[in-house]
């Protein structure tokens, strides 16, 4: 009996004890339970966090893909540009030198230009002093060509009395010397007038040059009065040449064809003066016969 006592009694304490074991075993799985919880709630936590990283990864993804081709696009029209700034900076070289070449030729022009308007000066200061030359020329052949038609007309008024005085007593020696007069007299203005435009169109080309370059023709005006000049001959405005280089000539009648028989004159019926067509315009052997012609004759 004892035994069976001890051994209920061993069988009650080790109950006992399997009693206290299971409650310890159990407040640690309680423990433990909490602890799995709070470590569950924590991995849920961290998952929910981790999905949301999650979606912001692939938000991310997702735009970085969008700012690639972004990028991309923006290469080819960065590209596309670089080599149309390119083309342009070219370009923009190419129109400067272009541009340098027209300003060097645009200062060489101005520097032309410059030249010319001074050469344009002195040929209008040239033209200037010959118009003056050849007005004071037009004055002096006009009022010479009035004095030499009194003189020829008191010449044809003597010729008509030496022709009328030829039966008369000593008739041939008063015409012969009436003839000798007649011939010094158109000697002298033919030499005058060699003399004054010779003197006159020497002074007027001086400037131009060698004698073979020098200017042989000329214009000229005087109020309604206008024409040209050479070192040939010279016209009025109704165009009648007043011929340099042949003698000269008044209109006369009969008296006329008497004087060009005597003294080999033309038969132009205009008025004007004339040089020996054997006498050069430049020539130093025309003897010297100063003006007035009335005075010098």
């Amino acid at each position: 009996v004892k035994a069976s006592l001890d051994e209920e009694k061993l069988a009650r304490m080790r109950a006992e004890e399997g009693k206290y074991r299971l409650e310890v075993f159990s407040r640690k799985l309680s423990e433990q339970n909490n602890s799995l919880e709070q470590v569950s709630a924590r991995y849920q936590a961290e998952n929910a966090r981790l999905n949301v990283a999650a979606n912001e990864c692939e938000q991310l993804k997702r735009d970085v893909s969008i700012l690639s081709n972004e990028l991309d696009q923006s290469k080819k029209v960065l590209t596309l540009e670089t080599e149309k700034m390119t083309s342009e900076v070219h370009q923009v070289k190419t129109d400067s030198k272009e541009i340098t070449v027209v300003l060097q030729h645009m200062r060489a022009n101005a520097v032309n230009a410059s030249f010319e308007r001074e050469e344009l000066r002195r040929n209008l200061n040239q033209i200037i002093e010959q118009r003056d030359l050849l007005q004071s020329l037009s004055i002096e052949l006009k009022a010479e060509r009035d004095l030499l038609r009194y003189d020829v007309q008191k010449l044809s008024r003597e010729n008509n009395d030496i022709n009328s005085n030829q039966d008369a007593p000593h008739g041939d020696k008063f015409s012969r010397k009436k003839s000798i007069r007649l011939d010094n007299i158109f000697n002298c203005v033919q030499t005058a007038a060699a003399n004054s435009t010779r003197d006159i169109f020497r002074s007027s080309m001086k400037k131009e040059g060698s004698e073979a370059s020098r200017a042989t023709s000329f214009s000229w005006s005087r109020g309604s009065q206008s024409g040209s000049i050479n070192t040939g001959s010279w016209k009025n405005t109704n165009g009648n040449a007043y011929d340099l280089s042949g003698p000269f000539t008044e209109e006369t009648s009969q008296t006329e064809q008497n004087l060009n028989k005597k003294n080999n004159i033309n038969g132009d019926t205009k008025a004007g003066l004339s040089i020996p067509s054997n006498q050069s315009m430049y020539a130093g052997n025309v003897p010297d016969c100063n003006l007035p012609l009335r005075n010098c004759c």
